[in-house]
């Protein structure tokens, strides 16, 4: 099934052929996946949901981590692969969409980097599904999500904003928050800015 959302993606990969003019671009890894990997000596499995050009999940295969990178578009998969190729470490990518991969296994820790707030809200449901059951009883968690400061706090198109509370409601009571941290941004495009927070949340099973 091709969702609307796969079409939308696939449009701006389509125009764009190097990682570094992709619009959600960054250099650094996700916040707490630093921390959460020098806590663990043993890493383990780590599954990175919407993995883009792979800068999460080479950072995270670079740190001991057995990585599998997960994007329902092509092109995404392909700058993974290549990311990889380039810092010599080994990682498995498969495309497909978070809400129908047939997979059963078990992860010490999931990054989702952009993909729940560009999901359209009938399908949260079976994401939280997917990562409860994915998740491993000791595992970590990591979710970046546009933060809603204000009830005015919205645009008609682009990612969606959503309160902090809102995000800790919907993930219990199977998860709990175990640390927050959030990012201003200005100068956006006209669609997303003027002015936008983005929220990264480390959760972990109660």
């Amino acid at each position: 099934m091709t969702t609307s959302e796969q079409r939308t993606f696939s449009m701006i990969y389509n125009r764009v052929k190097d990682p570094k003019r992709l619009p959600w671009n960054h250099t650094d890894p996700t916040h707490f996946l630093e921390p959460i990997s020098e806590r663990r000596t043993d890493k383990g499995r780590a599954l990175d949901i919407g993995c883009g050009s792979g800068v999460d999940s080479v950072f995270l295969a670079q740190q001991g981590w057995q990585v599998t990178s997960l994007d329902f578009i092509a092109q995404a998969l392909d700058m993974t692969r290549a990311r990889a190729a380039e810092h010599n470490v080994t990682l498995d990518a498969h495309q497909a969409d978070v809400t129908t991969w047939p997979n059963n296994d078990k992860y010490d820790l999931i990054v989702d980097a952009g993909v729940l707030h560009n999901m359209k809200k009938v399908r949260h449901d079976a994401y939280k599904r997917r990562i409860l059951d994915w998740l491993a009883e000791d595992g970590d968690f990591v979710l970046v999500h546009y933060l809603k400061r204000h009830a005015l706090d919205w645009r008609p198109i682009g990612p969606r904003r959503e309160y902090r509370e809102s995000i800790i409601e919907f993930f219990g009571p199977n998860l709990k928050e175990h640390d927050f941290t959030k990012d201003r941004f200005t100068g956006l495009p006209i669609f997303i800015g003027p002015t936008m927070e983005m929220a990264t949340y480390w959760f972990r099973r109660r």
